[in-house]
Formats: structure tokens, C-alpha cells, sequence
């Protein structure tokens, strides 16, 4: 029974400590007020998930001046090669990363966007979505493929639709 005392208190004091994180608290603001709109039905869920996101945007490491996005389970940097521009993404890209990233890749503008998905581990329908309209507006190109978003792609026949390469060097050798 003690065991079990220590255990929930561990739990406890885990819980204060990742509540006192300012990253943590919007994040959990931003969980809240998606699944309150989502229940009420009278807001809209992504109009409600970008303005909590946009309070949790925290710009990250500059790389070539171009800022970076992050949250709690995606990081996204950029930086120009020419007069085309690299938007590295590493994480998860799901429903609630969407309206950042979406803002974040509509910004950023060249002759041609590089996406290296090397570290990307996973994304849904609304960050594939994200890929896709950079595609329709203009050159795009996706590298470094990991195999669960290669599969995806496949599946989806992308692959032979979109420019895909094995990584950022291939698609500037070509």
C-alpha cells in the first residue's frame, strides 16, 4: 500500500513539474480548447486549435535567418539554397501541429520548396494536405522519405505524381 502512496505521489509531483513548464501549459490549453470546441460544435476546431497554437509558436534556432517553428511534438526550420528554400520537418505533423505548419510553409516562398522529411515520424491527413497545396502552388520537391511516410506516399500513389528523392543533395543534382 505505501508502494502505491509513493508511486501516485511520484505522479503528482511529475504532473506539477511539467505544469509549471510554460510550453506545457499552452499545450494544454491548446488540447483543451480543441476538444471544448469540438464538443460544443459551435466553434471551429481548426479556427480554435491555430489561435492556441499561434500562442505556442516559440521560434526556435535560426538557420540562415529564416525563424523556426516548434511544439511539443514537431520542430520546422528552414533555410534558402539558392533561391529556393529547404523546410526541414522533424516530429509528428498531425491535426493540432497543422495550422502552424500550414502558415508556417505558406510564408516561406522561392523558385522551388525542398521538403526534407528525413526526421518527420509521422503525419495525418491534415499535415499531408499541408504537402500537397505547396505542391499545387508551385514547384515542390520531398526527400529523405522515412519508411512509414514512404509507405504512406505509396499508398497514396504520390510517388509517382510528385517529385520525390532520396535526399536534399539528389534533388539539387537534378
Amino acid at each position: 500500500m505505501e508502494d502505491h502512496r509513493r508511486a501516485a505521489e511520484r505522479v503528482r509531483q511529475d504532473q506539477r513539474q511539467r505544469a509549471a513548464h510554460p510550453a506545457e501549459r499552452r499545450y494544454a490549453a491548446a488540447h483543451h480548447l480543441a476538444h471544448l470546441a469540438e464538443w460544443s460544435g459551435g466553434v471551429d476546431l481548426r479556427e480554435a486549435a491555430r489561435a492556441v497554437l499561434e500562442r505556442e509558436r516559440e521560434l526556435t534556432a535560426e538557420d540562415d535567418g529564416e525563424p523556426g517553428l516548434s511544439g511539443r511534438t514537431f520542430q520546422v526550420t528552414a533555410h534558402r539554397r539558392g533561391g529556393d528554400v529547404v523546410i526541414v520537418v522533424r516530429g509528428e505533423i498531425d491535426a493540432l501541429a497543422e495550422p502552424a505548419f500550414h502558415d508556417y510553409v505558406r510564408e516561406r516562398s522561392g523558385e522551388r520548396v525542398v521538403f526534407d522529411l528525413a526526421g518527420l515520424t509521422f503525419i495525418d491527413s491534415a499535415g499531408l494536405q499541408v504537402l500537397l497545396d505547396a505542391h499545387r502552388r508551385g514547384p515542390a520537391a520531398y526527400c529523405g522519405l522515412t519508411p512509414r511516410v514512404a509507405r504512406l506516399f505509396d499508398l497514396l500513389g504520390l510517388r509517382t505524381r510528385l517529385k520525390v528523392y532520396d535526399s536534399v543533395d539528389d534533388a539539387f543534382a537534378r
